[in-house]
């Protein structure tokens, strides 16, 4: 054995990390990717959560530091819970921005490591095993999503789920030993992506299906039953509670999180045409609805005639064998799936295997085109099984092949390498919340209201309230909570709305506003208005305002505040301003 070969395969990796991120610091305190907005600055809340309810003797999964009074179900949200267990240390050492930053980089790195080790246990060659890692960890499906996503970026569970059903049908692993491999590890994923749980079931139960259909034996069941069963054992009493709380915890939603779900589905030119990220596009780019912080990392079902077309030949070249046939049979079923519920061929409309789960309660919430993920290991095998040389054969003796392969693995890695890197950007975050003067004018437990007034399309309150290890509740911010119906709305400001409406148009300028809460017109500066931004403190206990000058008019919306909090007002530094409302209504509390 070369002892050599798995250290160059994980020094590969570990080098395209570092292409991909070498904009970033070694440890980026003060580093976000793309933007310090949106659901960047999300995913880095989600993070610091768990590290701070964990210090704290709080619940990781549910949240009163944000939504006020309401809070946040995080089983609910994209919270990755886990992950914010597992790098709390880091996070109290480097704080949540870092800790962000970094599991994007070790995400890429250990998914294409995990299922580079996967691919090797089922029978692939080392050049096999790198190539479906490389494609596994760094393909669109994991770039375009992971690029902002730690939860979908920290993928090692599938291909060892894959690699476990493979074994079981095989006969070389007992029920015993599938059932708890893949109860355990379907019980950690559920900590990190409960959709990707969904996902992967399919994918086993598919498999277990097409087993049984296969080999009409009694045992074939009496084995996916046992399976089932130790399954169960592991999975039931882990993730009981965080099942739970997903499906009837407090401020959970009912139906999909996302009314937009359908809408990201896979079509037959978004699997040839890459996103506009991407450095070769030979038949054009694929036009996407949503894009990344307009940064053009979009379309992640994206796989590559080149790819396709060597997985192809793999699956013919392959064909006399039962694991490949197997292979390419379930790599289409869920490219079939990442079309939804409908595919178009030639103006036809073709129903999907996908109608099947849209009803379904947590399965129902997938995302269609996520499907792609796991078609793309099948792909990456038969690519790589393409690529294998004869049997019996040596490099030396067959050097055609090898040029033929090399020639192949360039063309595939030419269409998947992004144009540009992931471009870092500097946080919005102020020093004034984790000094002294901060702990003192905006204390442990204290209600916040900030401006600019956090919501999903600039959410950087949540960055200071994350950097300053949660110490006071924010009103507002972004995350998918319960309307009045039970469905979801994103989180809706208190009432009155006067001082968020003021907040709003004093950021967004002439800029057109979408939310999801209607916003009213700008308040003129009368009494009446003056009067609304103080029954907001005291109906909501607002303990301070804290104003920072940002957006397309900040004067504007400290003008107001001055009229109506002037005399309770601390001027922190020319960009921070704090007005300390707790004395507008703590008095009339007591008495």
């Amino acid at each position: 054995m070369r002892r050599w070969q798995p250290w160059l395969i994980v020094a590969s990796y570990g080098l395209s990390v570092f292409g991909l991120f070498w904009q970033f610091s070694a440890i980026a305190r003060r580093q976000i990717p793309l933007t310090p907005t949106s659901d960047q600055v999300q995913q880095v809340w989600f993070l610091a959560w768990p590290a701070h309810a964990l210090q704290a003797g709080l619940n990781p999964l549910f949240s009163h530091a944000m939504n006020v009074p309401h809070g946040v179900n995080l089983m609910t949200n994209t919270s990755e819970p886990l992950l914010g267990l597992l790098f709390a240390p880091f996070t109290w050492w480097a704080g949540p921005l870092a800790t962000y930053v970094l599991i994007l980089e070790l995400g890429f790195f250990l998914s294409a490591v995990s299922a580079a080790a996967a691919a090797r246990v089922v029978g692939a060659s080392w050049f096999g095993a790198w190539f479906v890692g490389l494609l596994f960890g760094f393909g669109a499906p994991r770039l375009v999503n992971g690029v902002v996503h730690a939860y979908f970026t920290v993928d090692l569970v599938l291909p060892w789920l894959l690699v476990a059903a493979i074994r079981l049908v095989q006969g070389t692993w007992s029920p015993r030993r599938t059932g708890l491999l893949c109860g355990a590890l379907l019980s950690v994923d559920f900590l990190i992506s409960p959709e990707r749980v969904a996902i992967e079931a399919i994918t086993l139960v598919g498999i277990a299906l097409g087993w049984l259909l296969v080999v009409r034996r009694p045992t074939t069941l009496t084995a996916l039953i046992r399976t089932a069963m130790w399954v169960g054992v592991v999975l039931l009493p882990l993730a009981a509670y965080p099942a739970a709380m997903l499906l009837v915890g407090p401020e959970h939603v009912h139906g999909a999180p996302h009314a937009y779900i359908q809408q990201f589905t896979a079509t037959f030119s978004s699997l040839v045409q890459p996103g506009p990220y991407a450095m070769f596009a030979p038949v054009g780019s694929y036009p996407t609805q949503f894009a990344l912080s307009a940064e053009g990392w979009t379309n992640g079902t994206y796989l590559g005639i080149p790819l396709i077309a060597l997985a192809t030949f793999g699956a013919w070249r392959w064909r006399r064998s039962t694991l490949d046939r197997s292979i390419a049979v379930a790599s289409l079923i869920a490219l079939v799936m990442s079309f939804g519920g409908t595919i178009e061929v030639f103006g036809i409309a073709i129903p999907s295997p996908y109608r099947l789960f849209v009803h379904l309660p947590l399965v129902g919430d997938i995302i269609p085109g996520r499907f792609v993920e796991v078609a793309i290991c099948g792909v990456a095998w038969l690519a790589a099984r393409a690529l294998a040389l004869p049997a019996g054969r040596t490099a030396s003796a067959a050097p055609r092949h090898v040029a033929g392969a090399a020639l192949a693995t360039v063309a595939v890695v030419v269409t998947l390498l992004p144009a540009h890197t992931i471009r870092a950007a500097k946080a919005a975050h102020d020093p004034f919340f984790t000094s002294h003067l901060g702990r003192t004018l905006l204390p442990a437990g204290s209600r916040v209201l900030t401006y600019p007034y956090p919501v999903s399309v600039f959410n950087t309150a949540m960055v200071d309230q994350a950097q300053a290890a949660m110490r006071y509740d924010l009103m507002g911010g972004q995350a998918i909570v319960p309307g009045p119906s039970g469905t979801n709305t994103g989180v809706v400001p208190q009432q009155p709305q006067t001082i968020i409406d003021l907040f709003l148009h004093a950021y967004l300028g002439p800029k057109p506003i979408t939310l999801n809460f209607p916003v009213g017109p700008t308040p003129p500066l009368d009494r009446a208005t003056l009067a609304a931004m103080r029954a907001y403190v005291v109906a909501n206990h607002v303990d301070a305002i804290c104003w920072q000058r940002s957006g397309h008019f900040p004067l504007l919306a400290k003008t107001y505040l001055d009229a109506a909090f002037g005399h309770v007002r601390v001027a922190v530094s020319p960009t921070v301003v704090v007005y300390e409302t707790r004395r507008l209504w703590s008095h009339s509390a007591k008495e």
